[in-house]
C-alpha cells in the first residue's frame, strides 16, 4: 500500500502526505512503464510469483484458530489488528515492481545532497566549499572513480581519517560560525543554525549509510574456495526488509534472502555460484527548480512556455472525506510543491 499511495484507506489523515507523495513520485506510474519493457520471460517469472501468492491468499484460514489446532495458513498479524483480513487484493506483477521502485527510491540520496547544495551555494565561498565536500557523489572527485580502496590508497589521496565524517563536517560548521565577523555579518551566515540541524537530519549524508560487497580469495580460505559477503546496509524495519527463502526444482536449488514481494533470490547462493548486490551510490536522480506561469498552467523552458500536464486521482481516507490529488507533469517529471506535499 506504500507504494500505490493507499496509506490513508487504513491509518486516515495522518498517511495522506506520503500518500500525496508515492503517487507524485509515481511508483506504479514507473512499474506499469517498467513492465512494457521487459522481456516474455521475465513477465513470465513476475506472473508465475503472482500466480504462486494468489493461489496462498486463495486458501487462506481467516479463522486464527481451528479444531484441528493452530492453521498453518494464517495471515502475518498486522492483518488482523488492522481488521482486513477481508480486504486482500490480488497480488500482481505491477505491484512487484512498484515495490522494487520503492526500494530503489529508498536506496537514492543524491537528491537530497542536491538540495543541500542549491541551499548553500549563495551563502558564502566557505558553504559552497563545504556544501561541495558534503555531496561528492555530484562531482568528479577521484575517489569516486575508485572501485576497491584501502586505507594506502586514501591516504595517498589524503582523504583518510579516523574521524566520522557527519561529526568533521559539523565541526566545520561551528568554526565557519566561529569565524563570522563582528559587524555585519550576520545575513552571511544566517543559515548556519538551519543548516546545522538539517545535517543532523539528513541520514543521506551519514557514511554509516553505505553498501558494500567483498571477496576472499581461494587461497586465503580453508577449503580453497573463494567466499562472498554481501552486506547491503538497509536499515532494519517490522516486518522485515528481507525473508530467509529457499528455492528446490528438479536438481537445482538456491538459498538465501528474497525481498517480500519480489521474485526469486536476492542475496544467495546454489550449488555452484553465490551473488550479491549493493548501492552503487551514482547520481541517479535529478531535482529541477521550473518557473511557473501565474495562471499555474504553463511552465518555462528555454524562454517559451510550455503547457503542464495533469492527472488527477482520488485518495481514499478511513473516517474522513477522500482527497482529490492534481499532479502535475512537465517534460522532466512530475511537480512538487513542498506546500501542499
Amino acid at each position: 500500500m506504500v507504494f500505490s499511495g493507499r496509506l490513508a484507506e487504513v491509518f486516515g489523515e495522518l498517511a495522506l502526505p506520503l500518500d500525496k507523495f508515492a503517487r507524485t513520485l509515481g511508483y506504479r506510474r514507473i512499474a506499469e512503464q517498467t513492465w512494457e519493457g521487459l522481456s516474455k520471460k521475465n513477465q513470465q517469472v513476475m506472473q508465475a510469483y503472482a500466480d504462486g501468492v494468489n493461489d496462498y491468499i486463495e486458501h487462506i484460514e481467516f479463522n486464527p484458530w481451528t479444531n484441528e489446532g493452530r492453521s498453518a495458513h494464517l495471515l502475518p498479524p498486522e492483518f488482523y489488528t488492522l481488521g482486513l483480513t477481508d480486504k486482500i487484493e490480488p497480488w500482481t506483477p505491477i505491484d512487484t515492481l512498484a515495490n522494487m521502485s520503492l526500494i530503489g527510491f529508498s536506496l537514492t540520496w543524491d537528491w537530497a545532497q542536491d538540495f543541500l547544495r542549491e541551499v548553500n551555494k549563495n551563502q558564502s565561498e566557505d558553504l559552497l566549499l563545504l556544501a561541495d565536500q558534503l555531496t561528492p557523489y555530484t562531482k568528479n572527485y577521484l575517489v569516486n572513480m575508485v572501485t576497491v580502496l584501502d586505507d594506502s590508497d586514501l591516504k595517498a589521496m589524503g582523504k583518510f581519517s579516523e574521524e566520522s565524517l557527519t561529526d568533521k563536517y559539523l565541526a566545520s560548521l561551528d568554526e565557519l560560525k566561529a569565524a563570522e565577523p563582528a559587524h555585519g555579518g550576520k545575513e552571511k551566515f544566517r543559515p548556519f543554525k538551519a543548516i546545522k540541524e538539517t545535517l543532523q537530519e539528513f541520514d543521506s549524508i551519514d557514511e554509516s549509510m553505505s553498501s558494500n560487497n567483498w571477496v576472499i580469495h581461494g587461497k586465503h580460505t580453508s577449503t580453497g574456495m573463494p567466499m562472498l559477503a554481501s552486506d547491503p546496509h538497509l536499515g532494519t524495519s517490522i516486518p522485515s526488509f528481507w525473508t530467509l527463502n529457499e528455492l528446490i526444482w528438479d536438481d537445482y536449488f538456491m538459498i538465501g534472502g528474497s525481498v517480500p514481494g519480489v521474485p526469486l533470490i536476492g542475496i544467495g547462493r546454489s550449488k555452484s555460484a553465490s551473488w550479491g548486490q549493493t548501492a552503487p551510490l551514482a547520481d541517479t536522480s535529478d531535482l529541477w527548480q521550473e518557473t511557473i506561469d501565474e495562471t499555474g498552467m504553463k511552465y518555462k523552458v528555454d524562454g517559451e512556455w510550455k503547457e503542464l500536464k495533469f492527472k488527477h486521482e482520488t485518495i481514499l481516507v478511513k473516517g474522513a472525506e477522500s482527497q482529490e490529488l492534481v499532479i502535475k507533469f512537465t517534460h522532466r517529471g512530475p511537480l512538487f510543491d513542498p506546500i501542499t506535499m
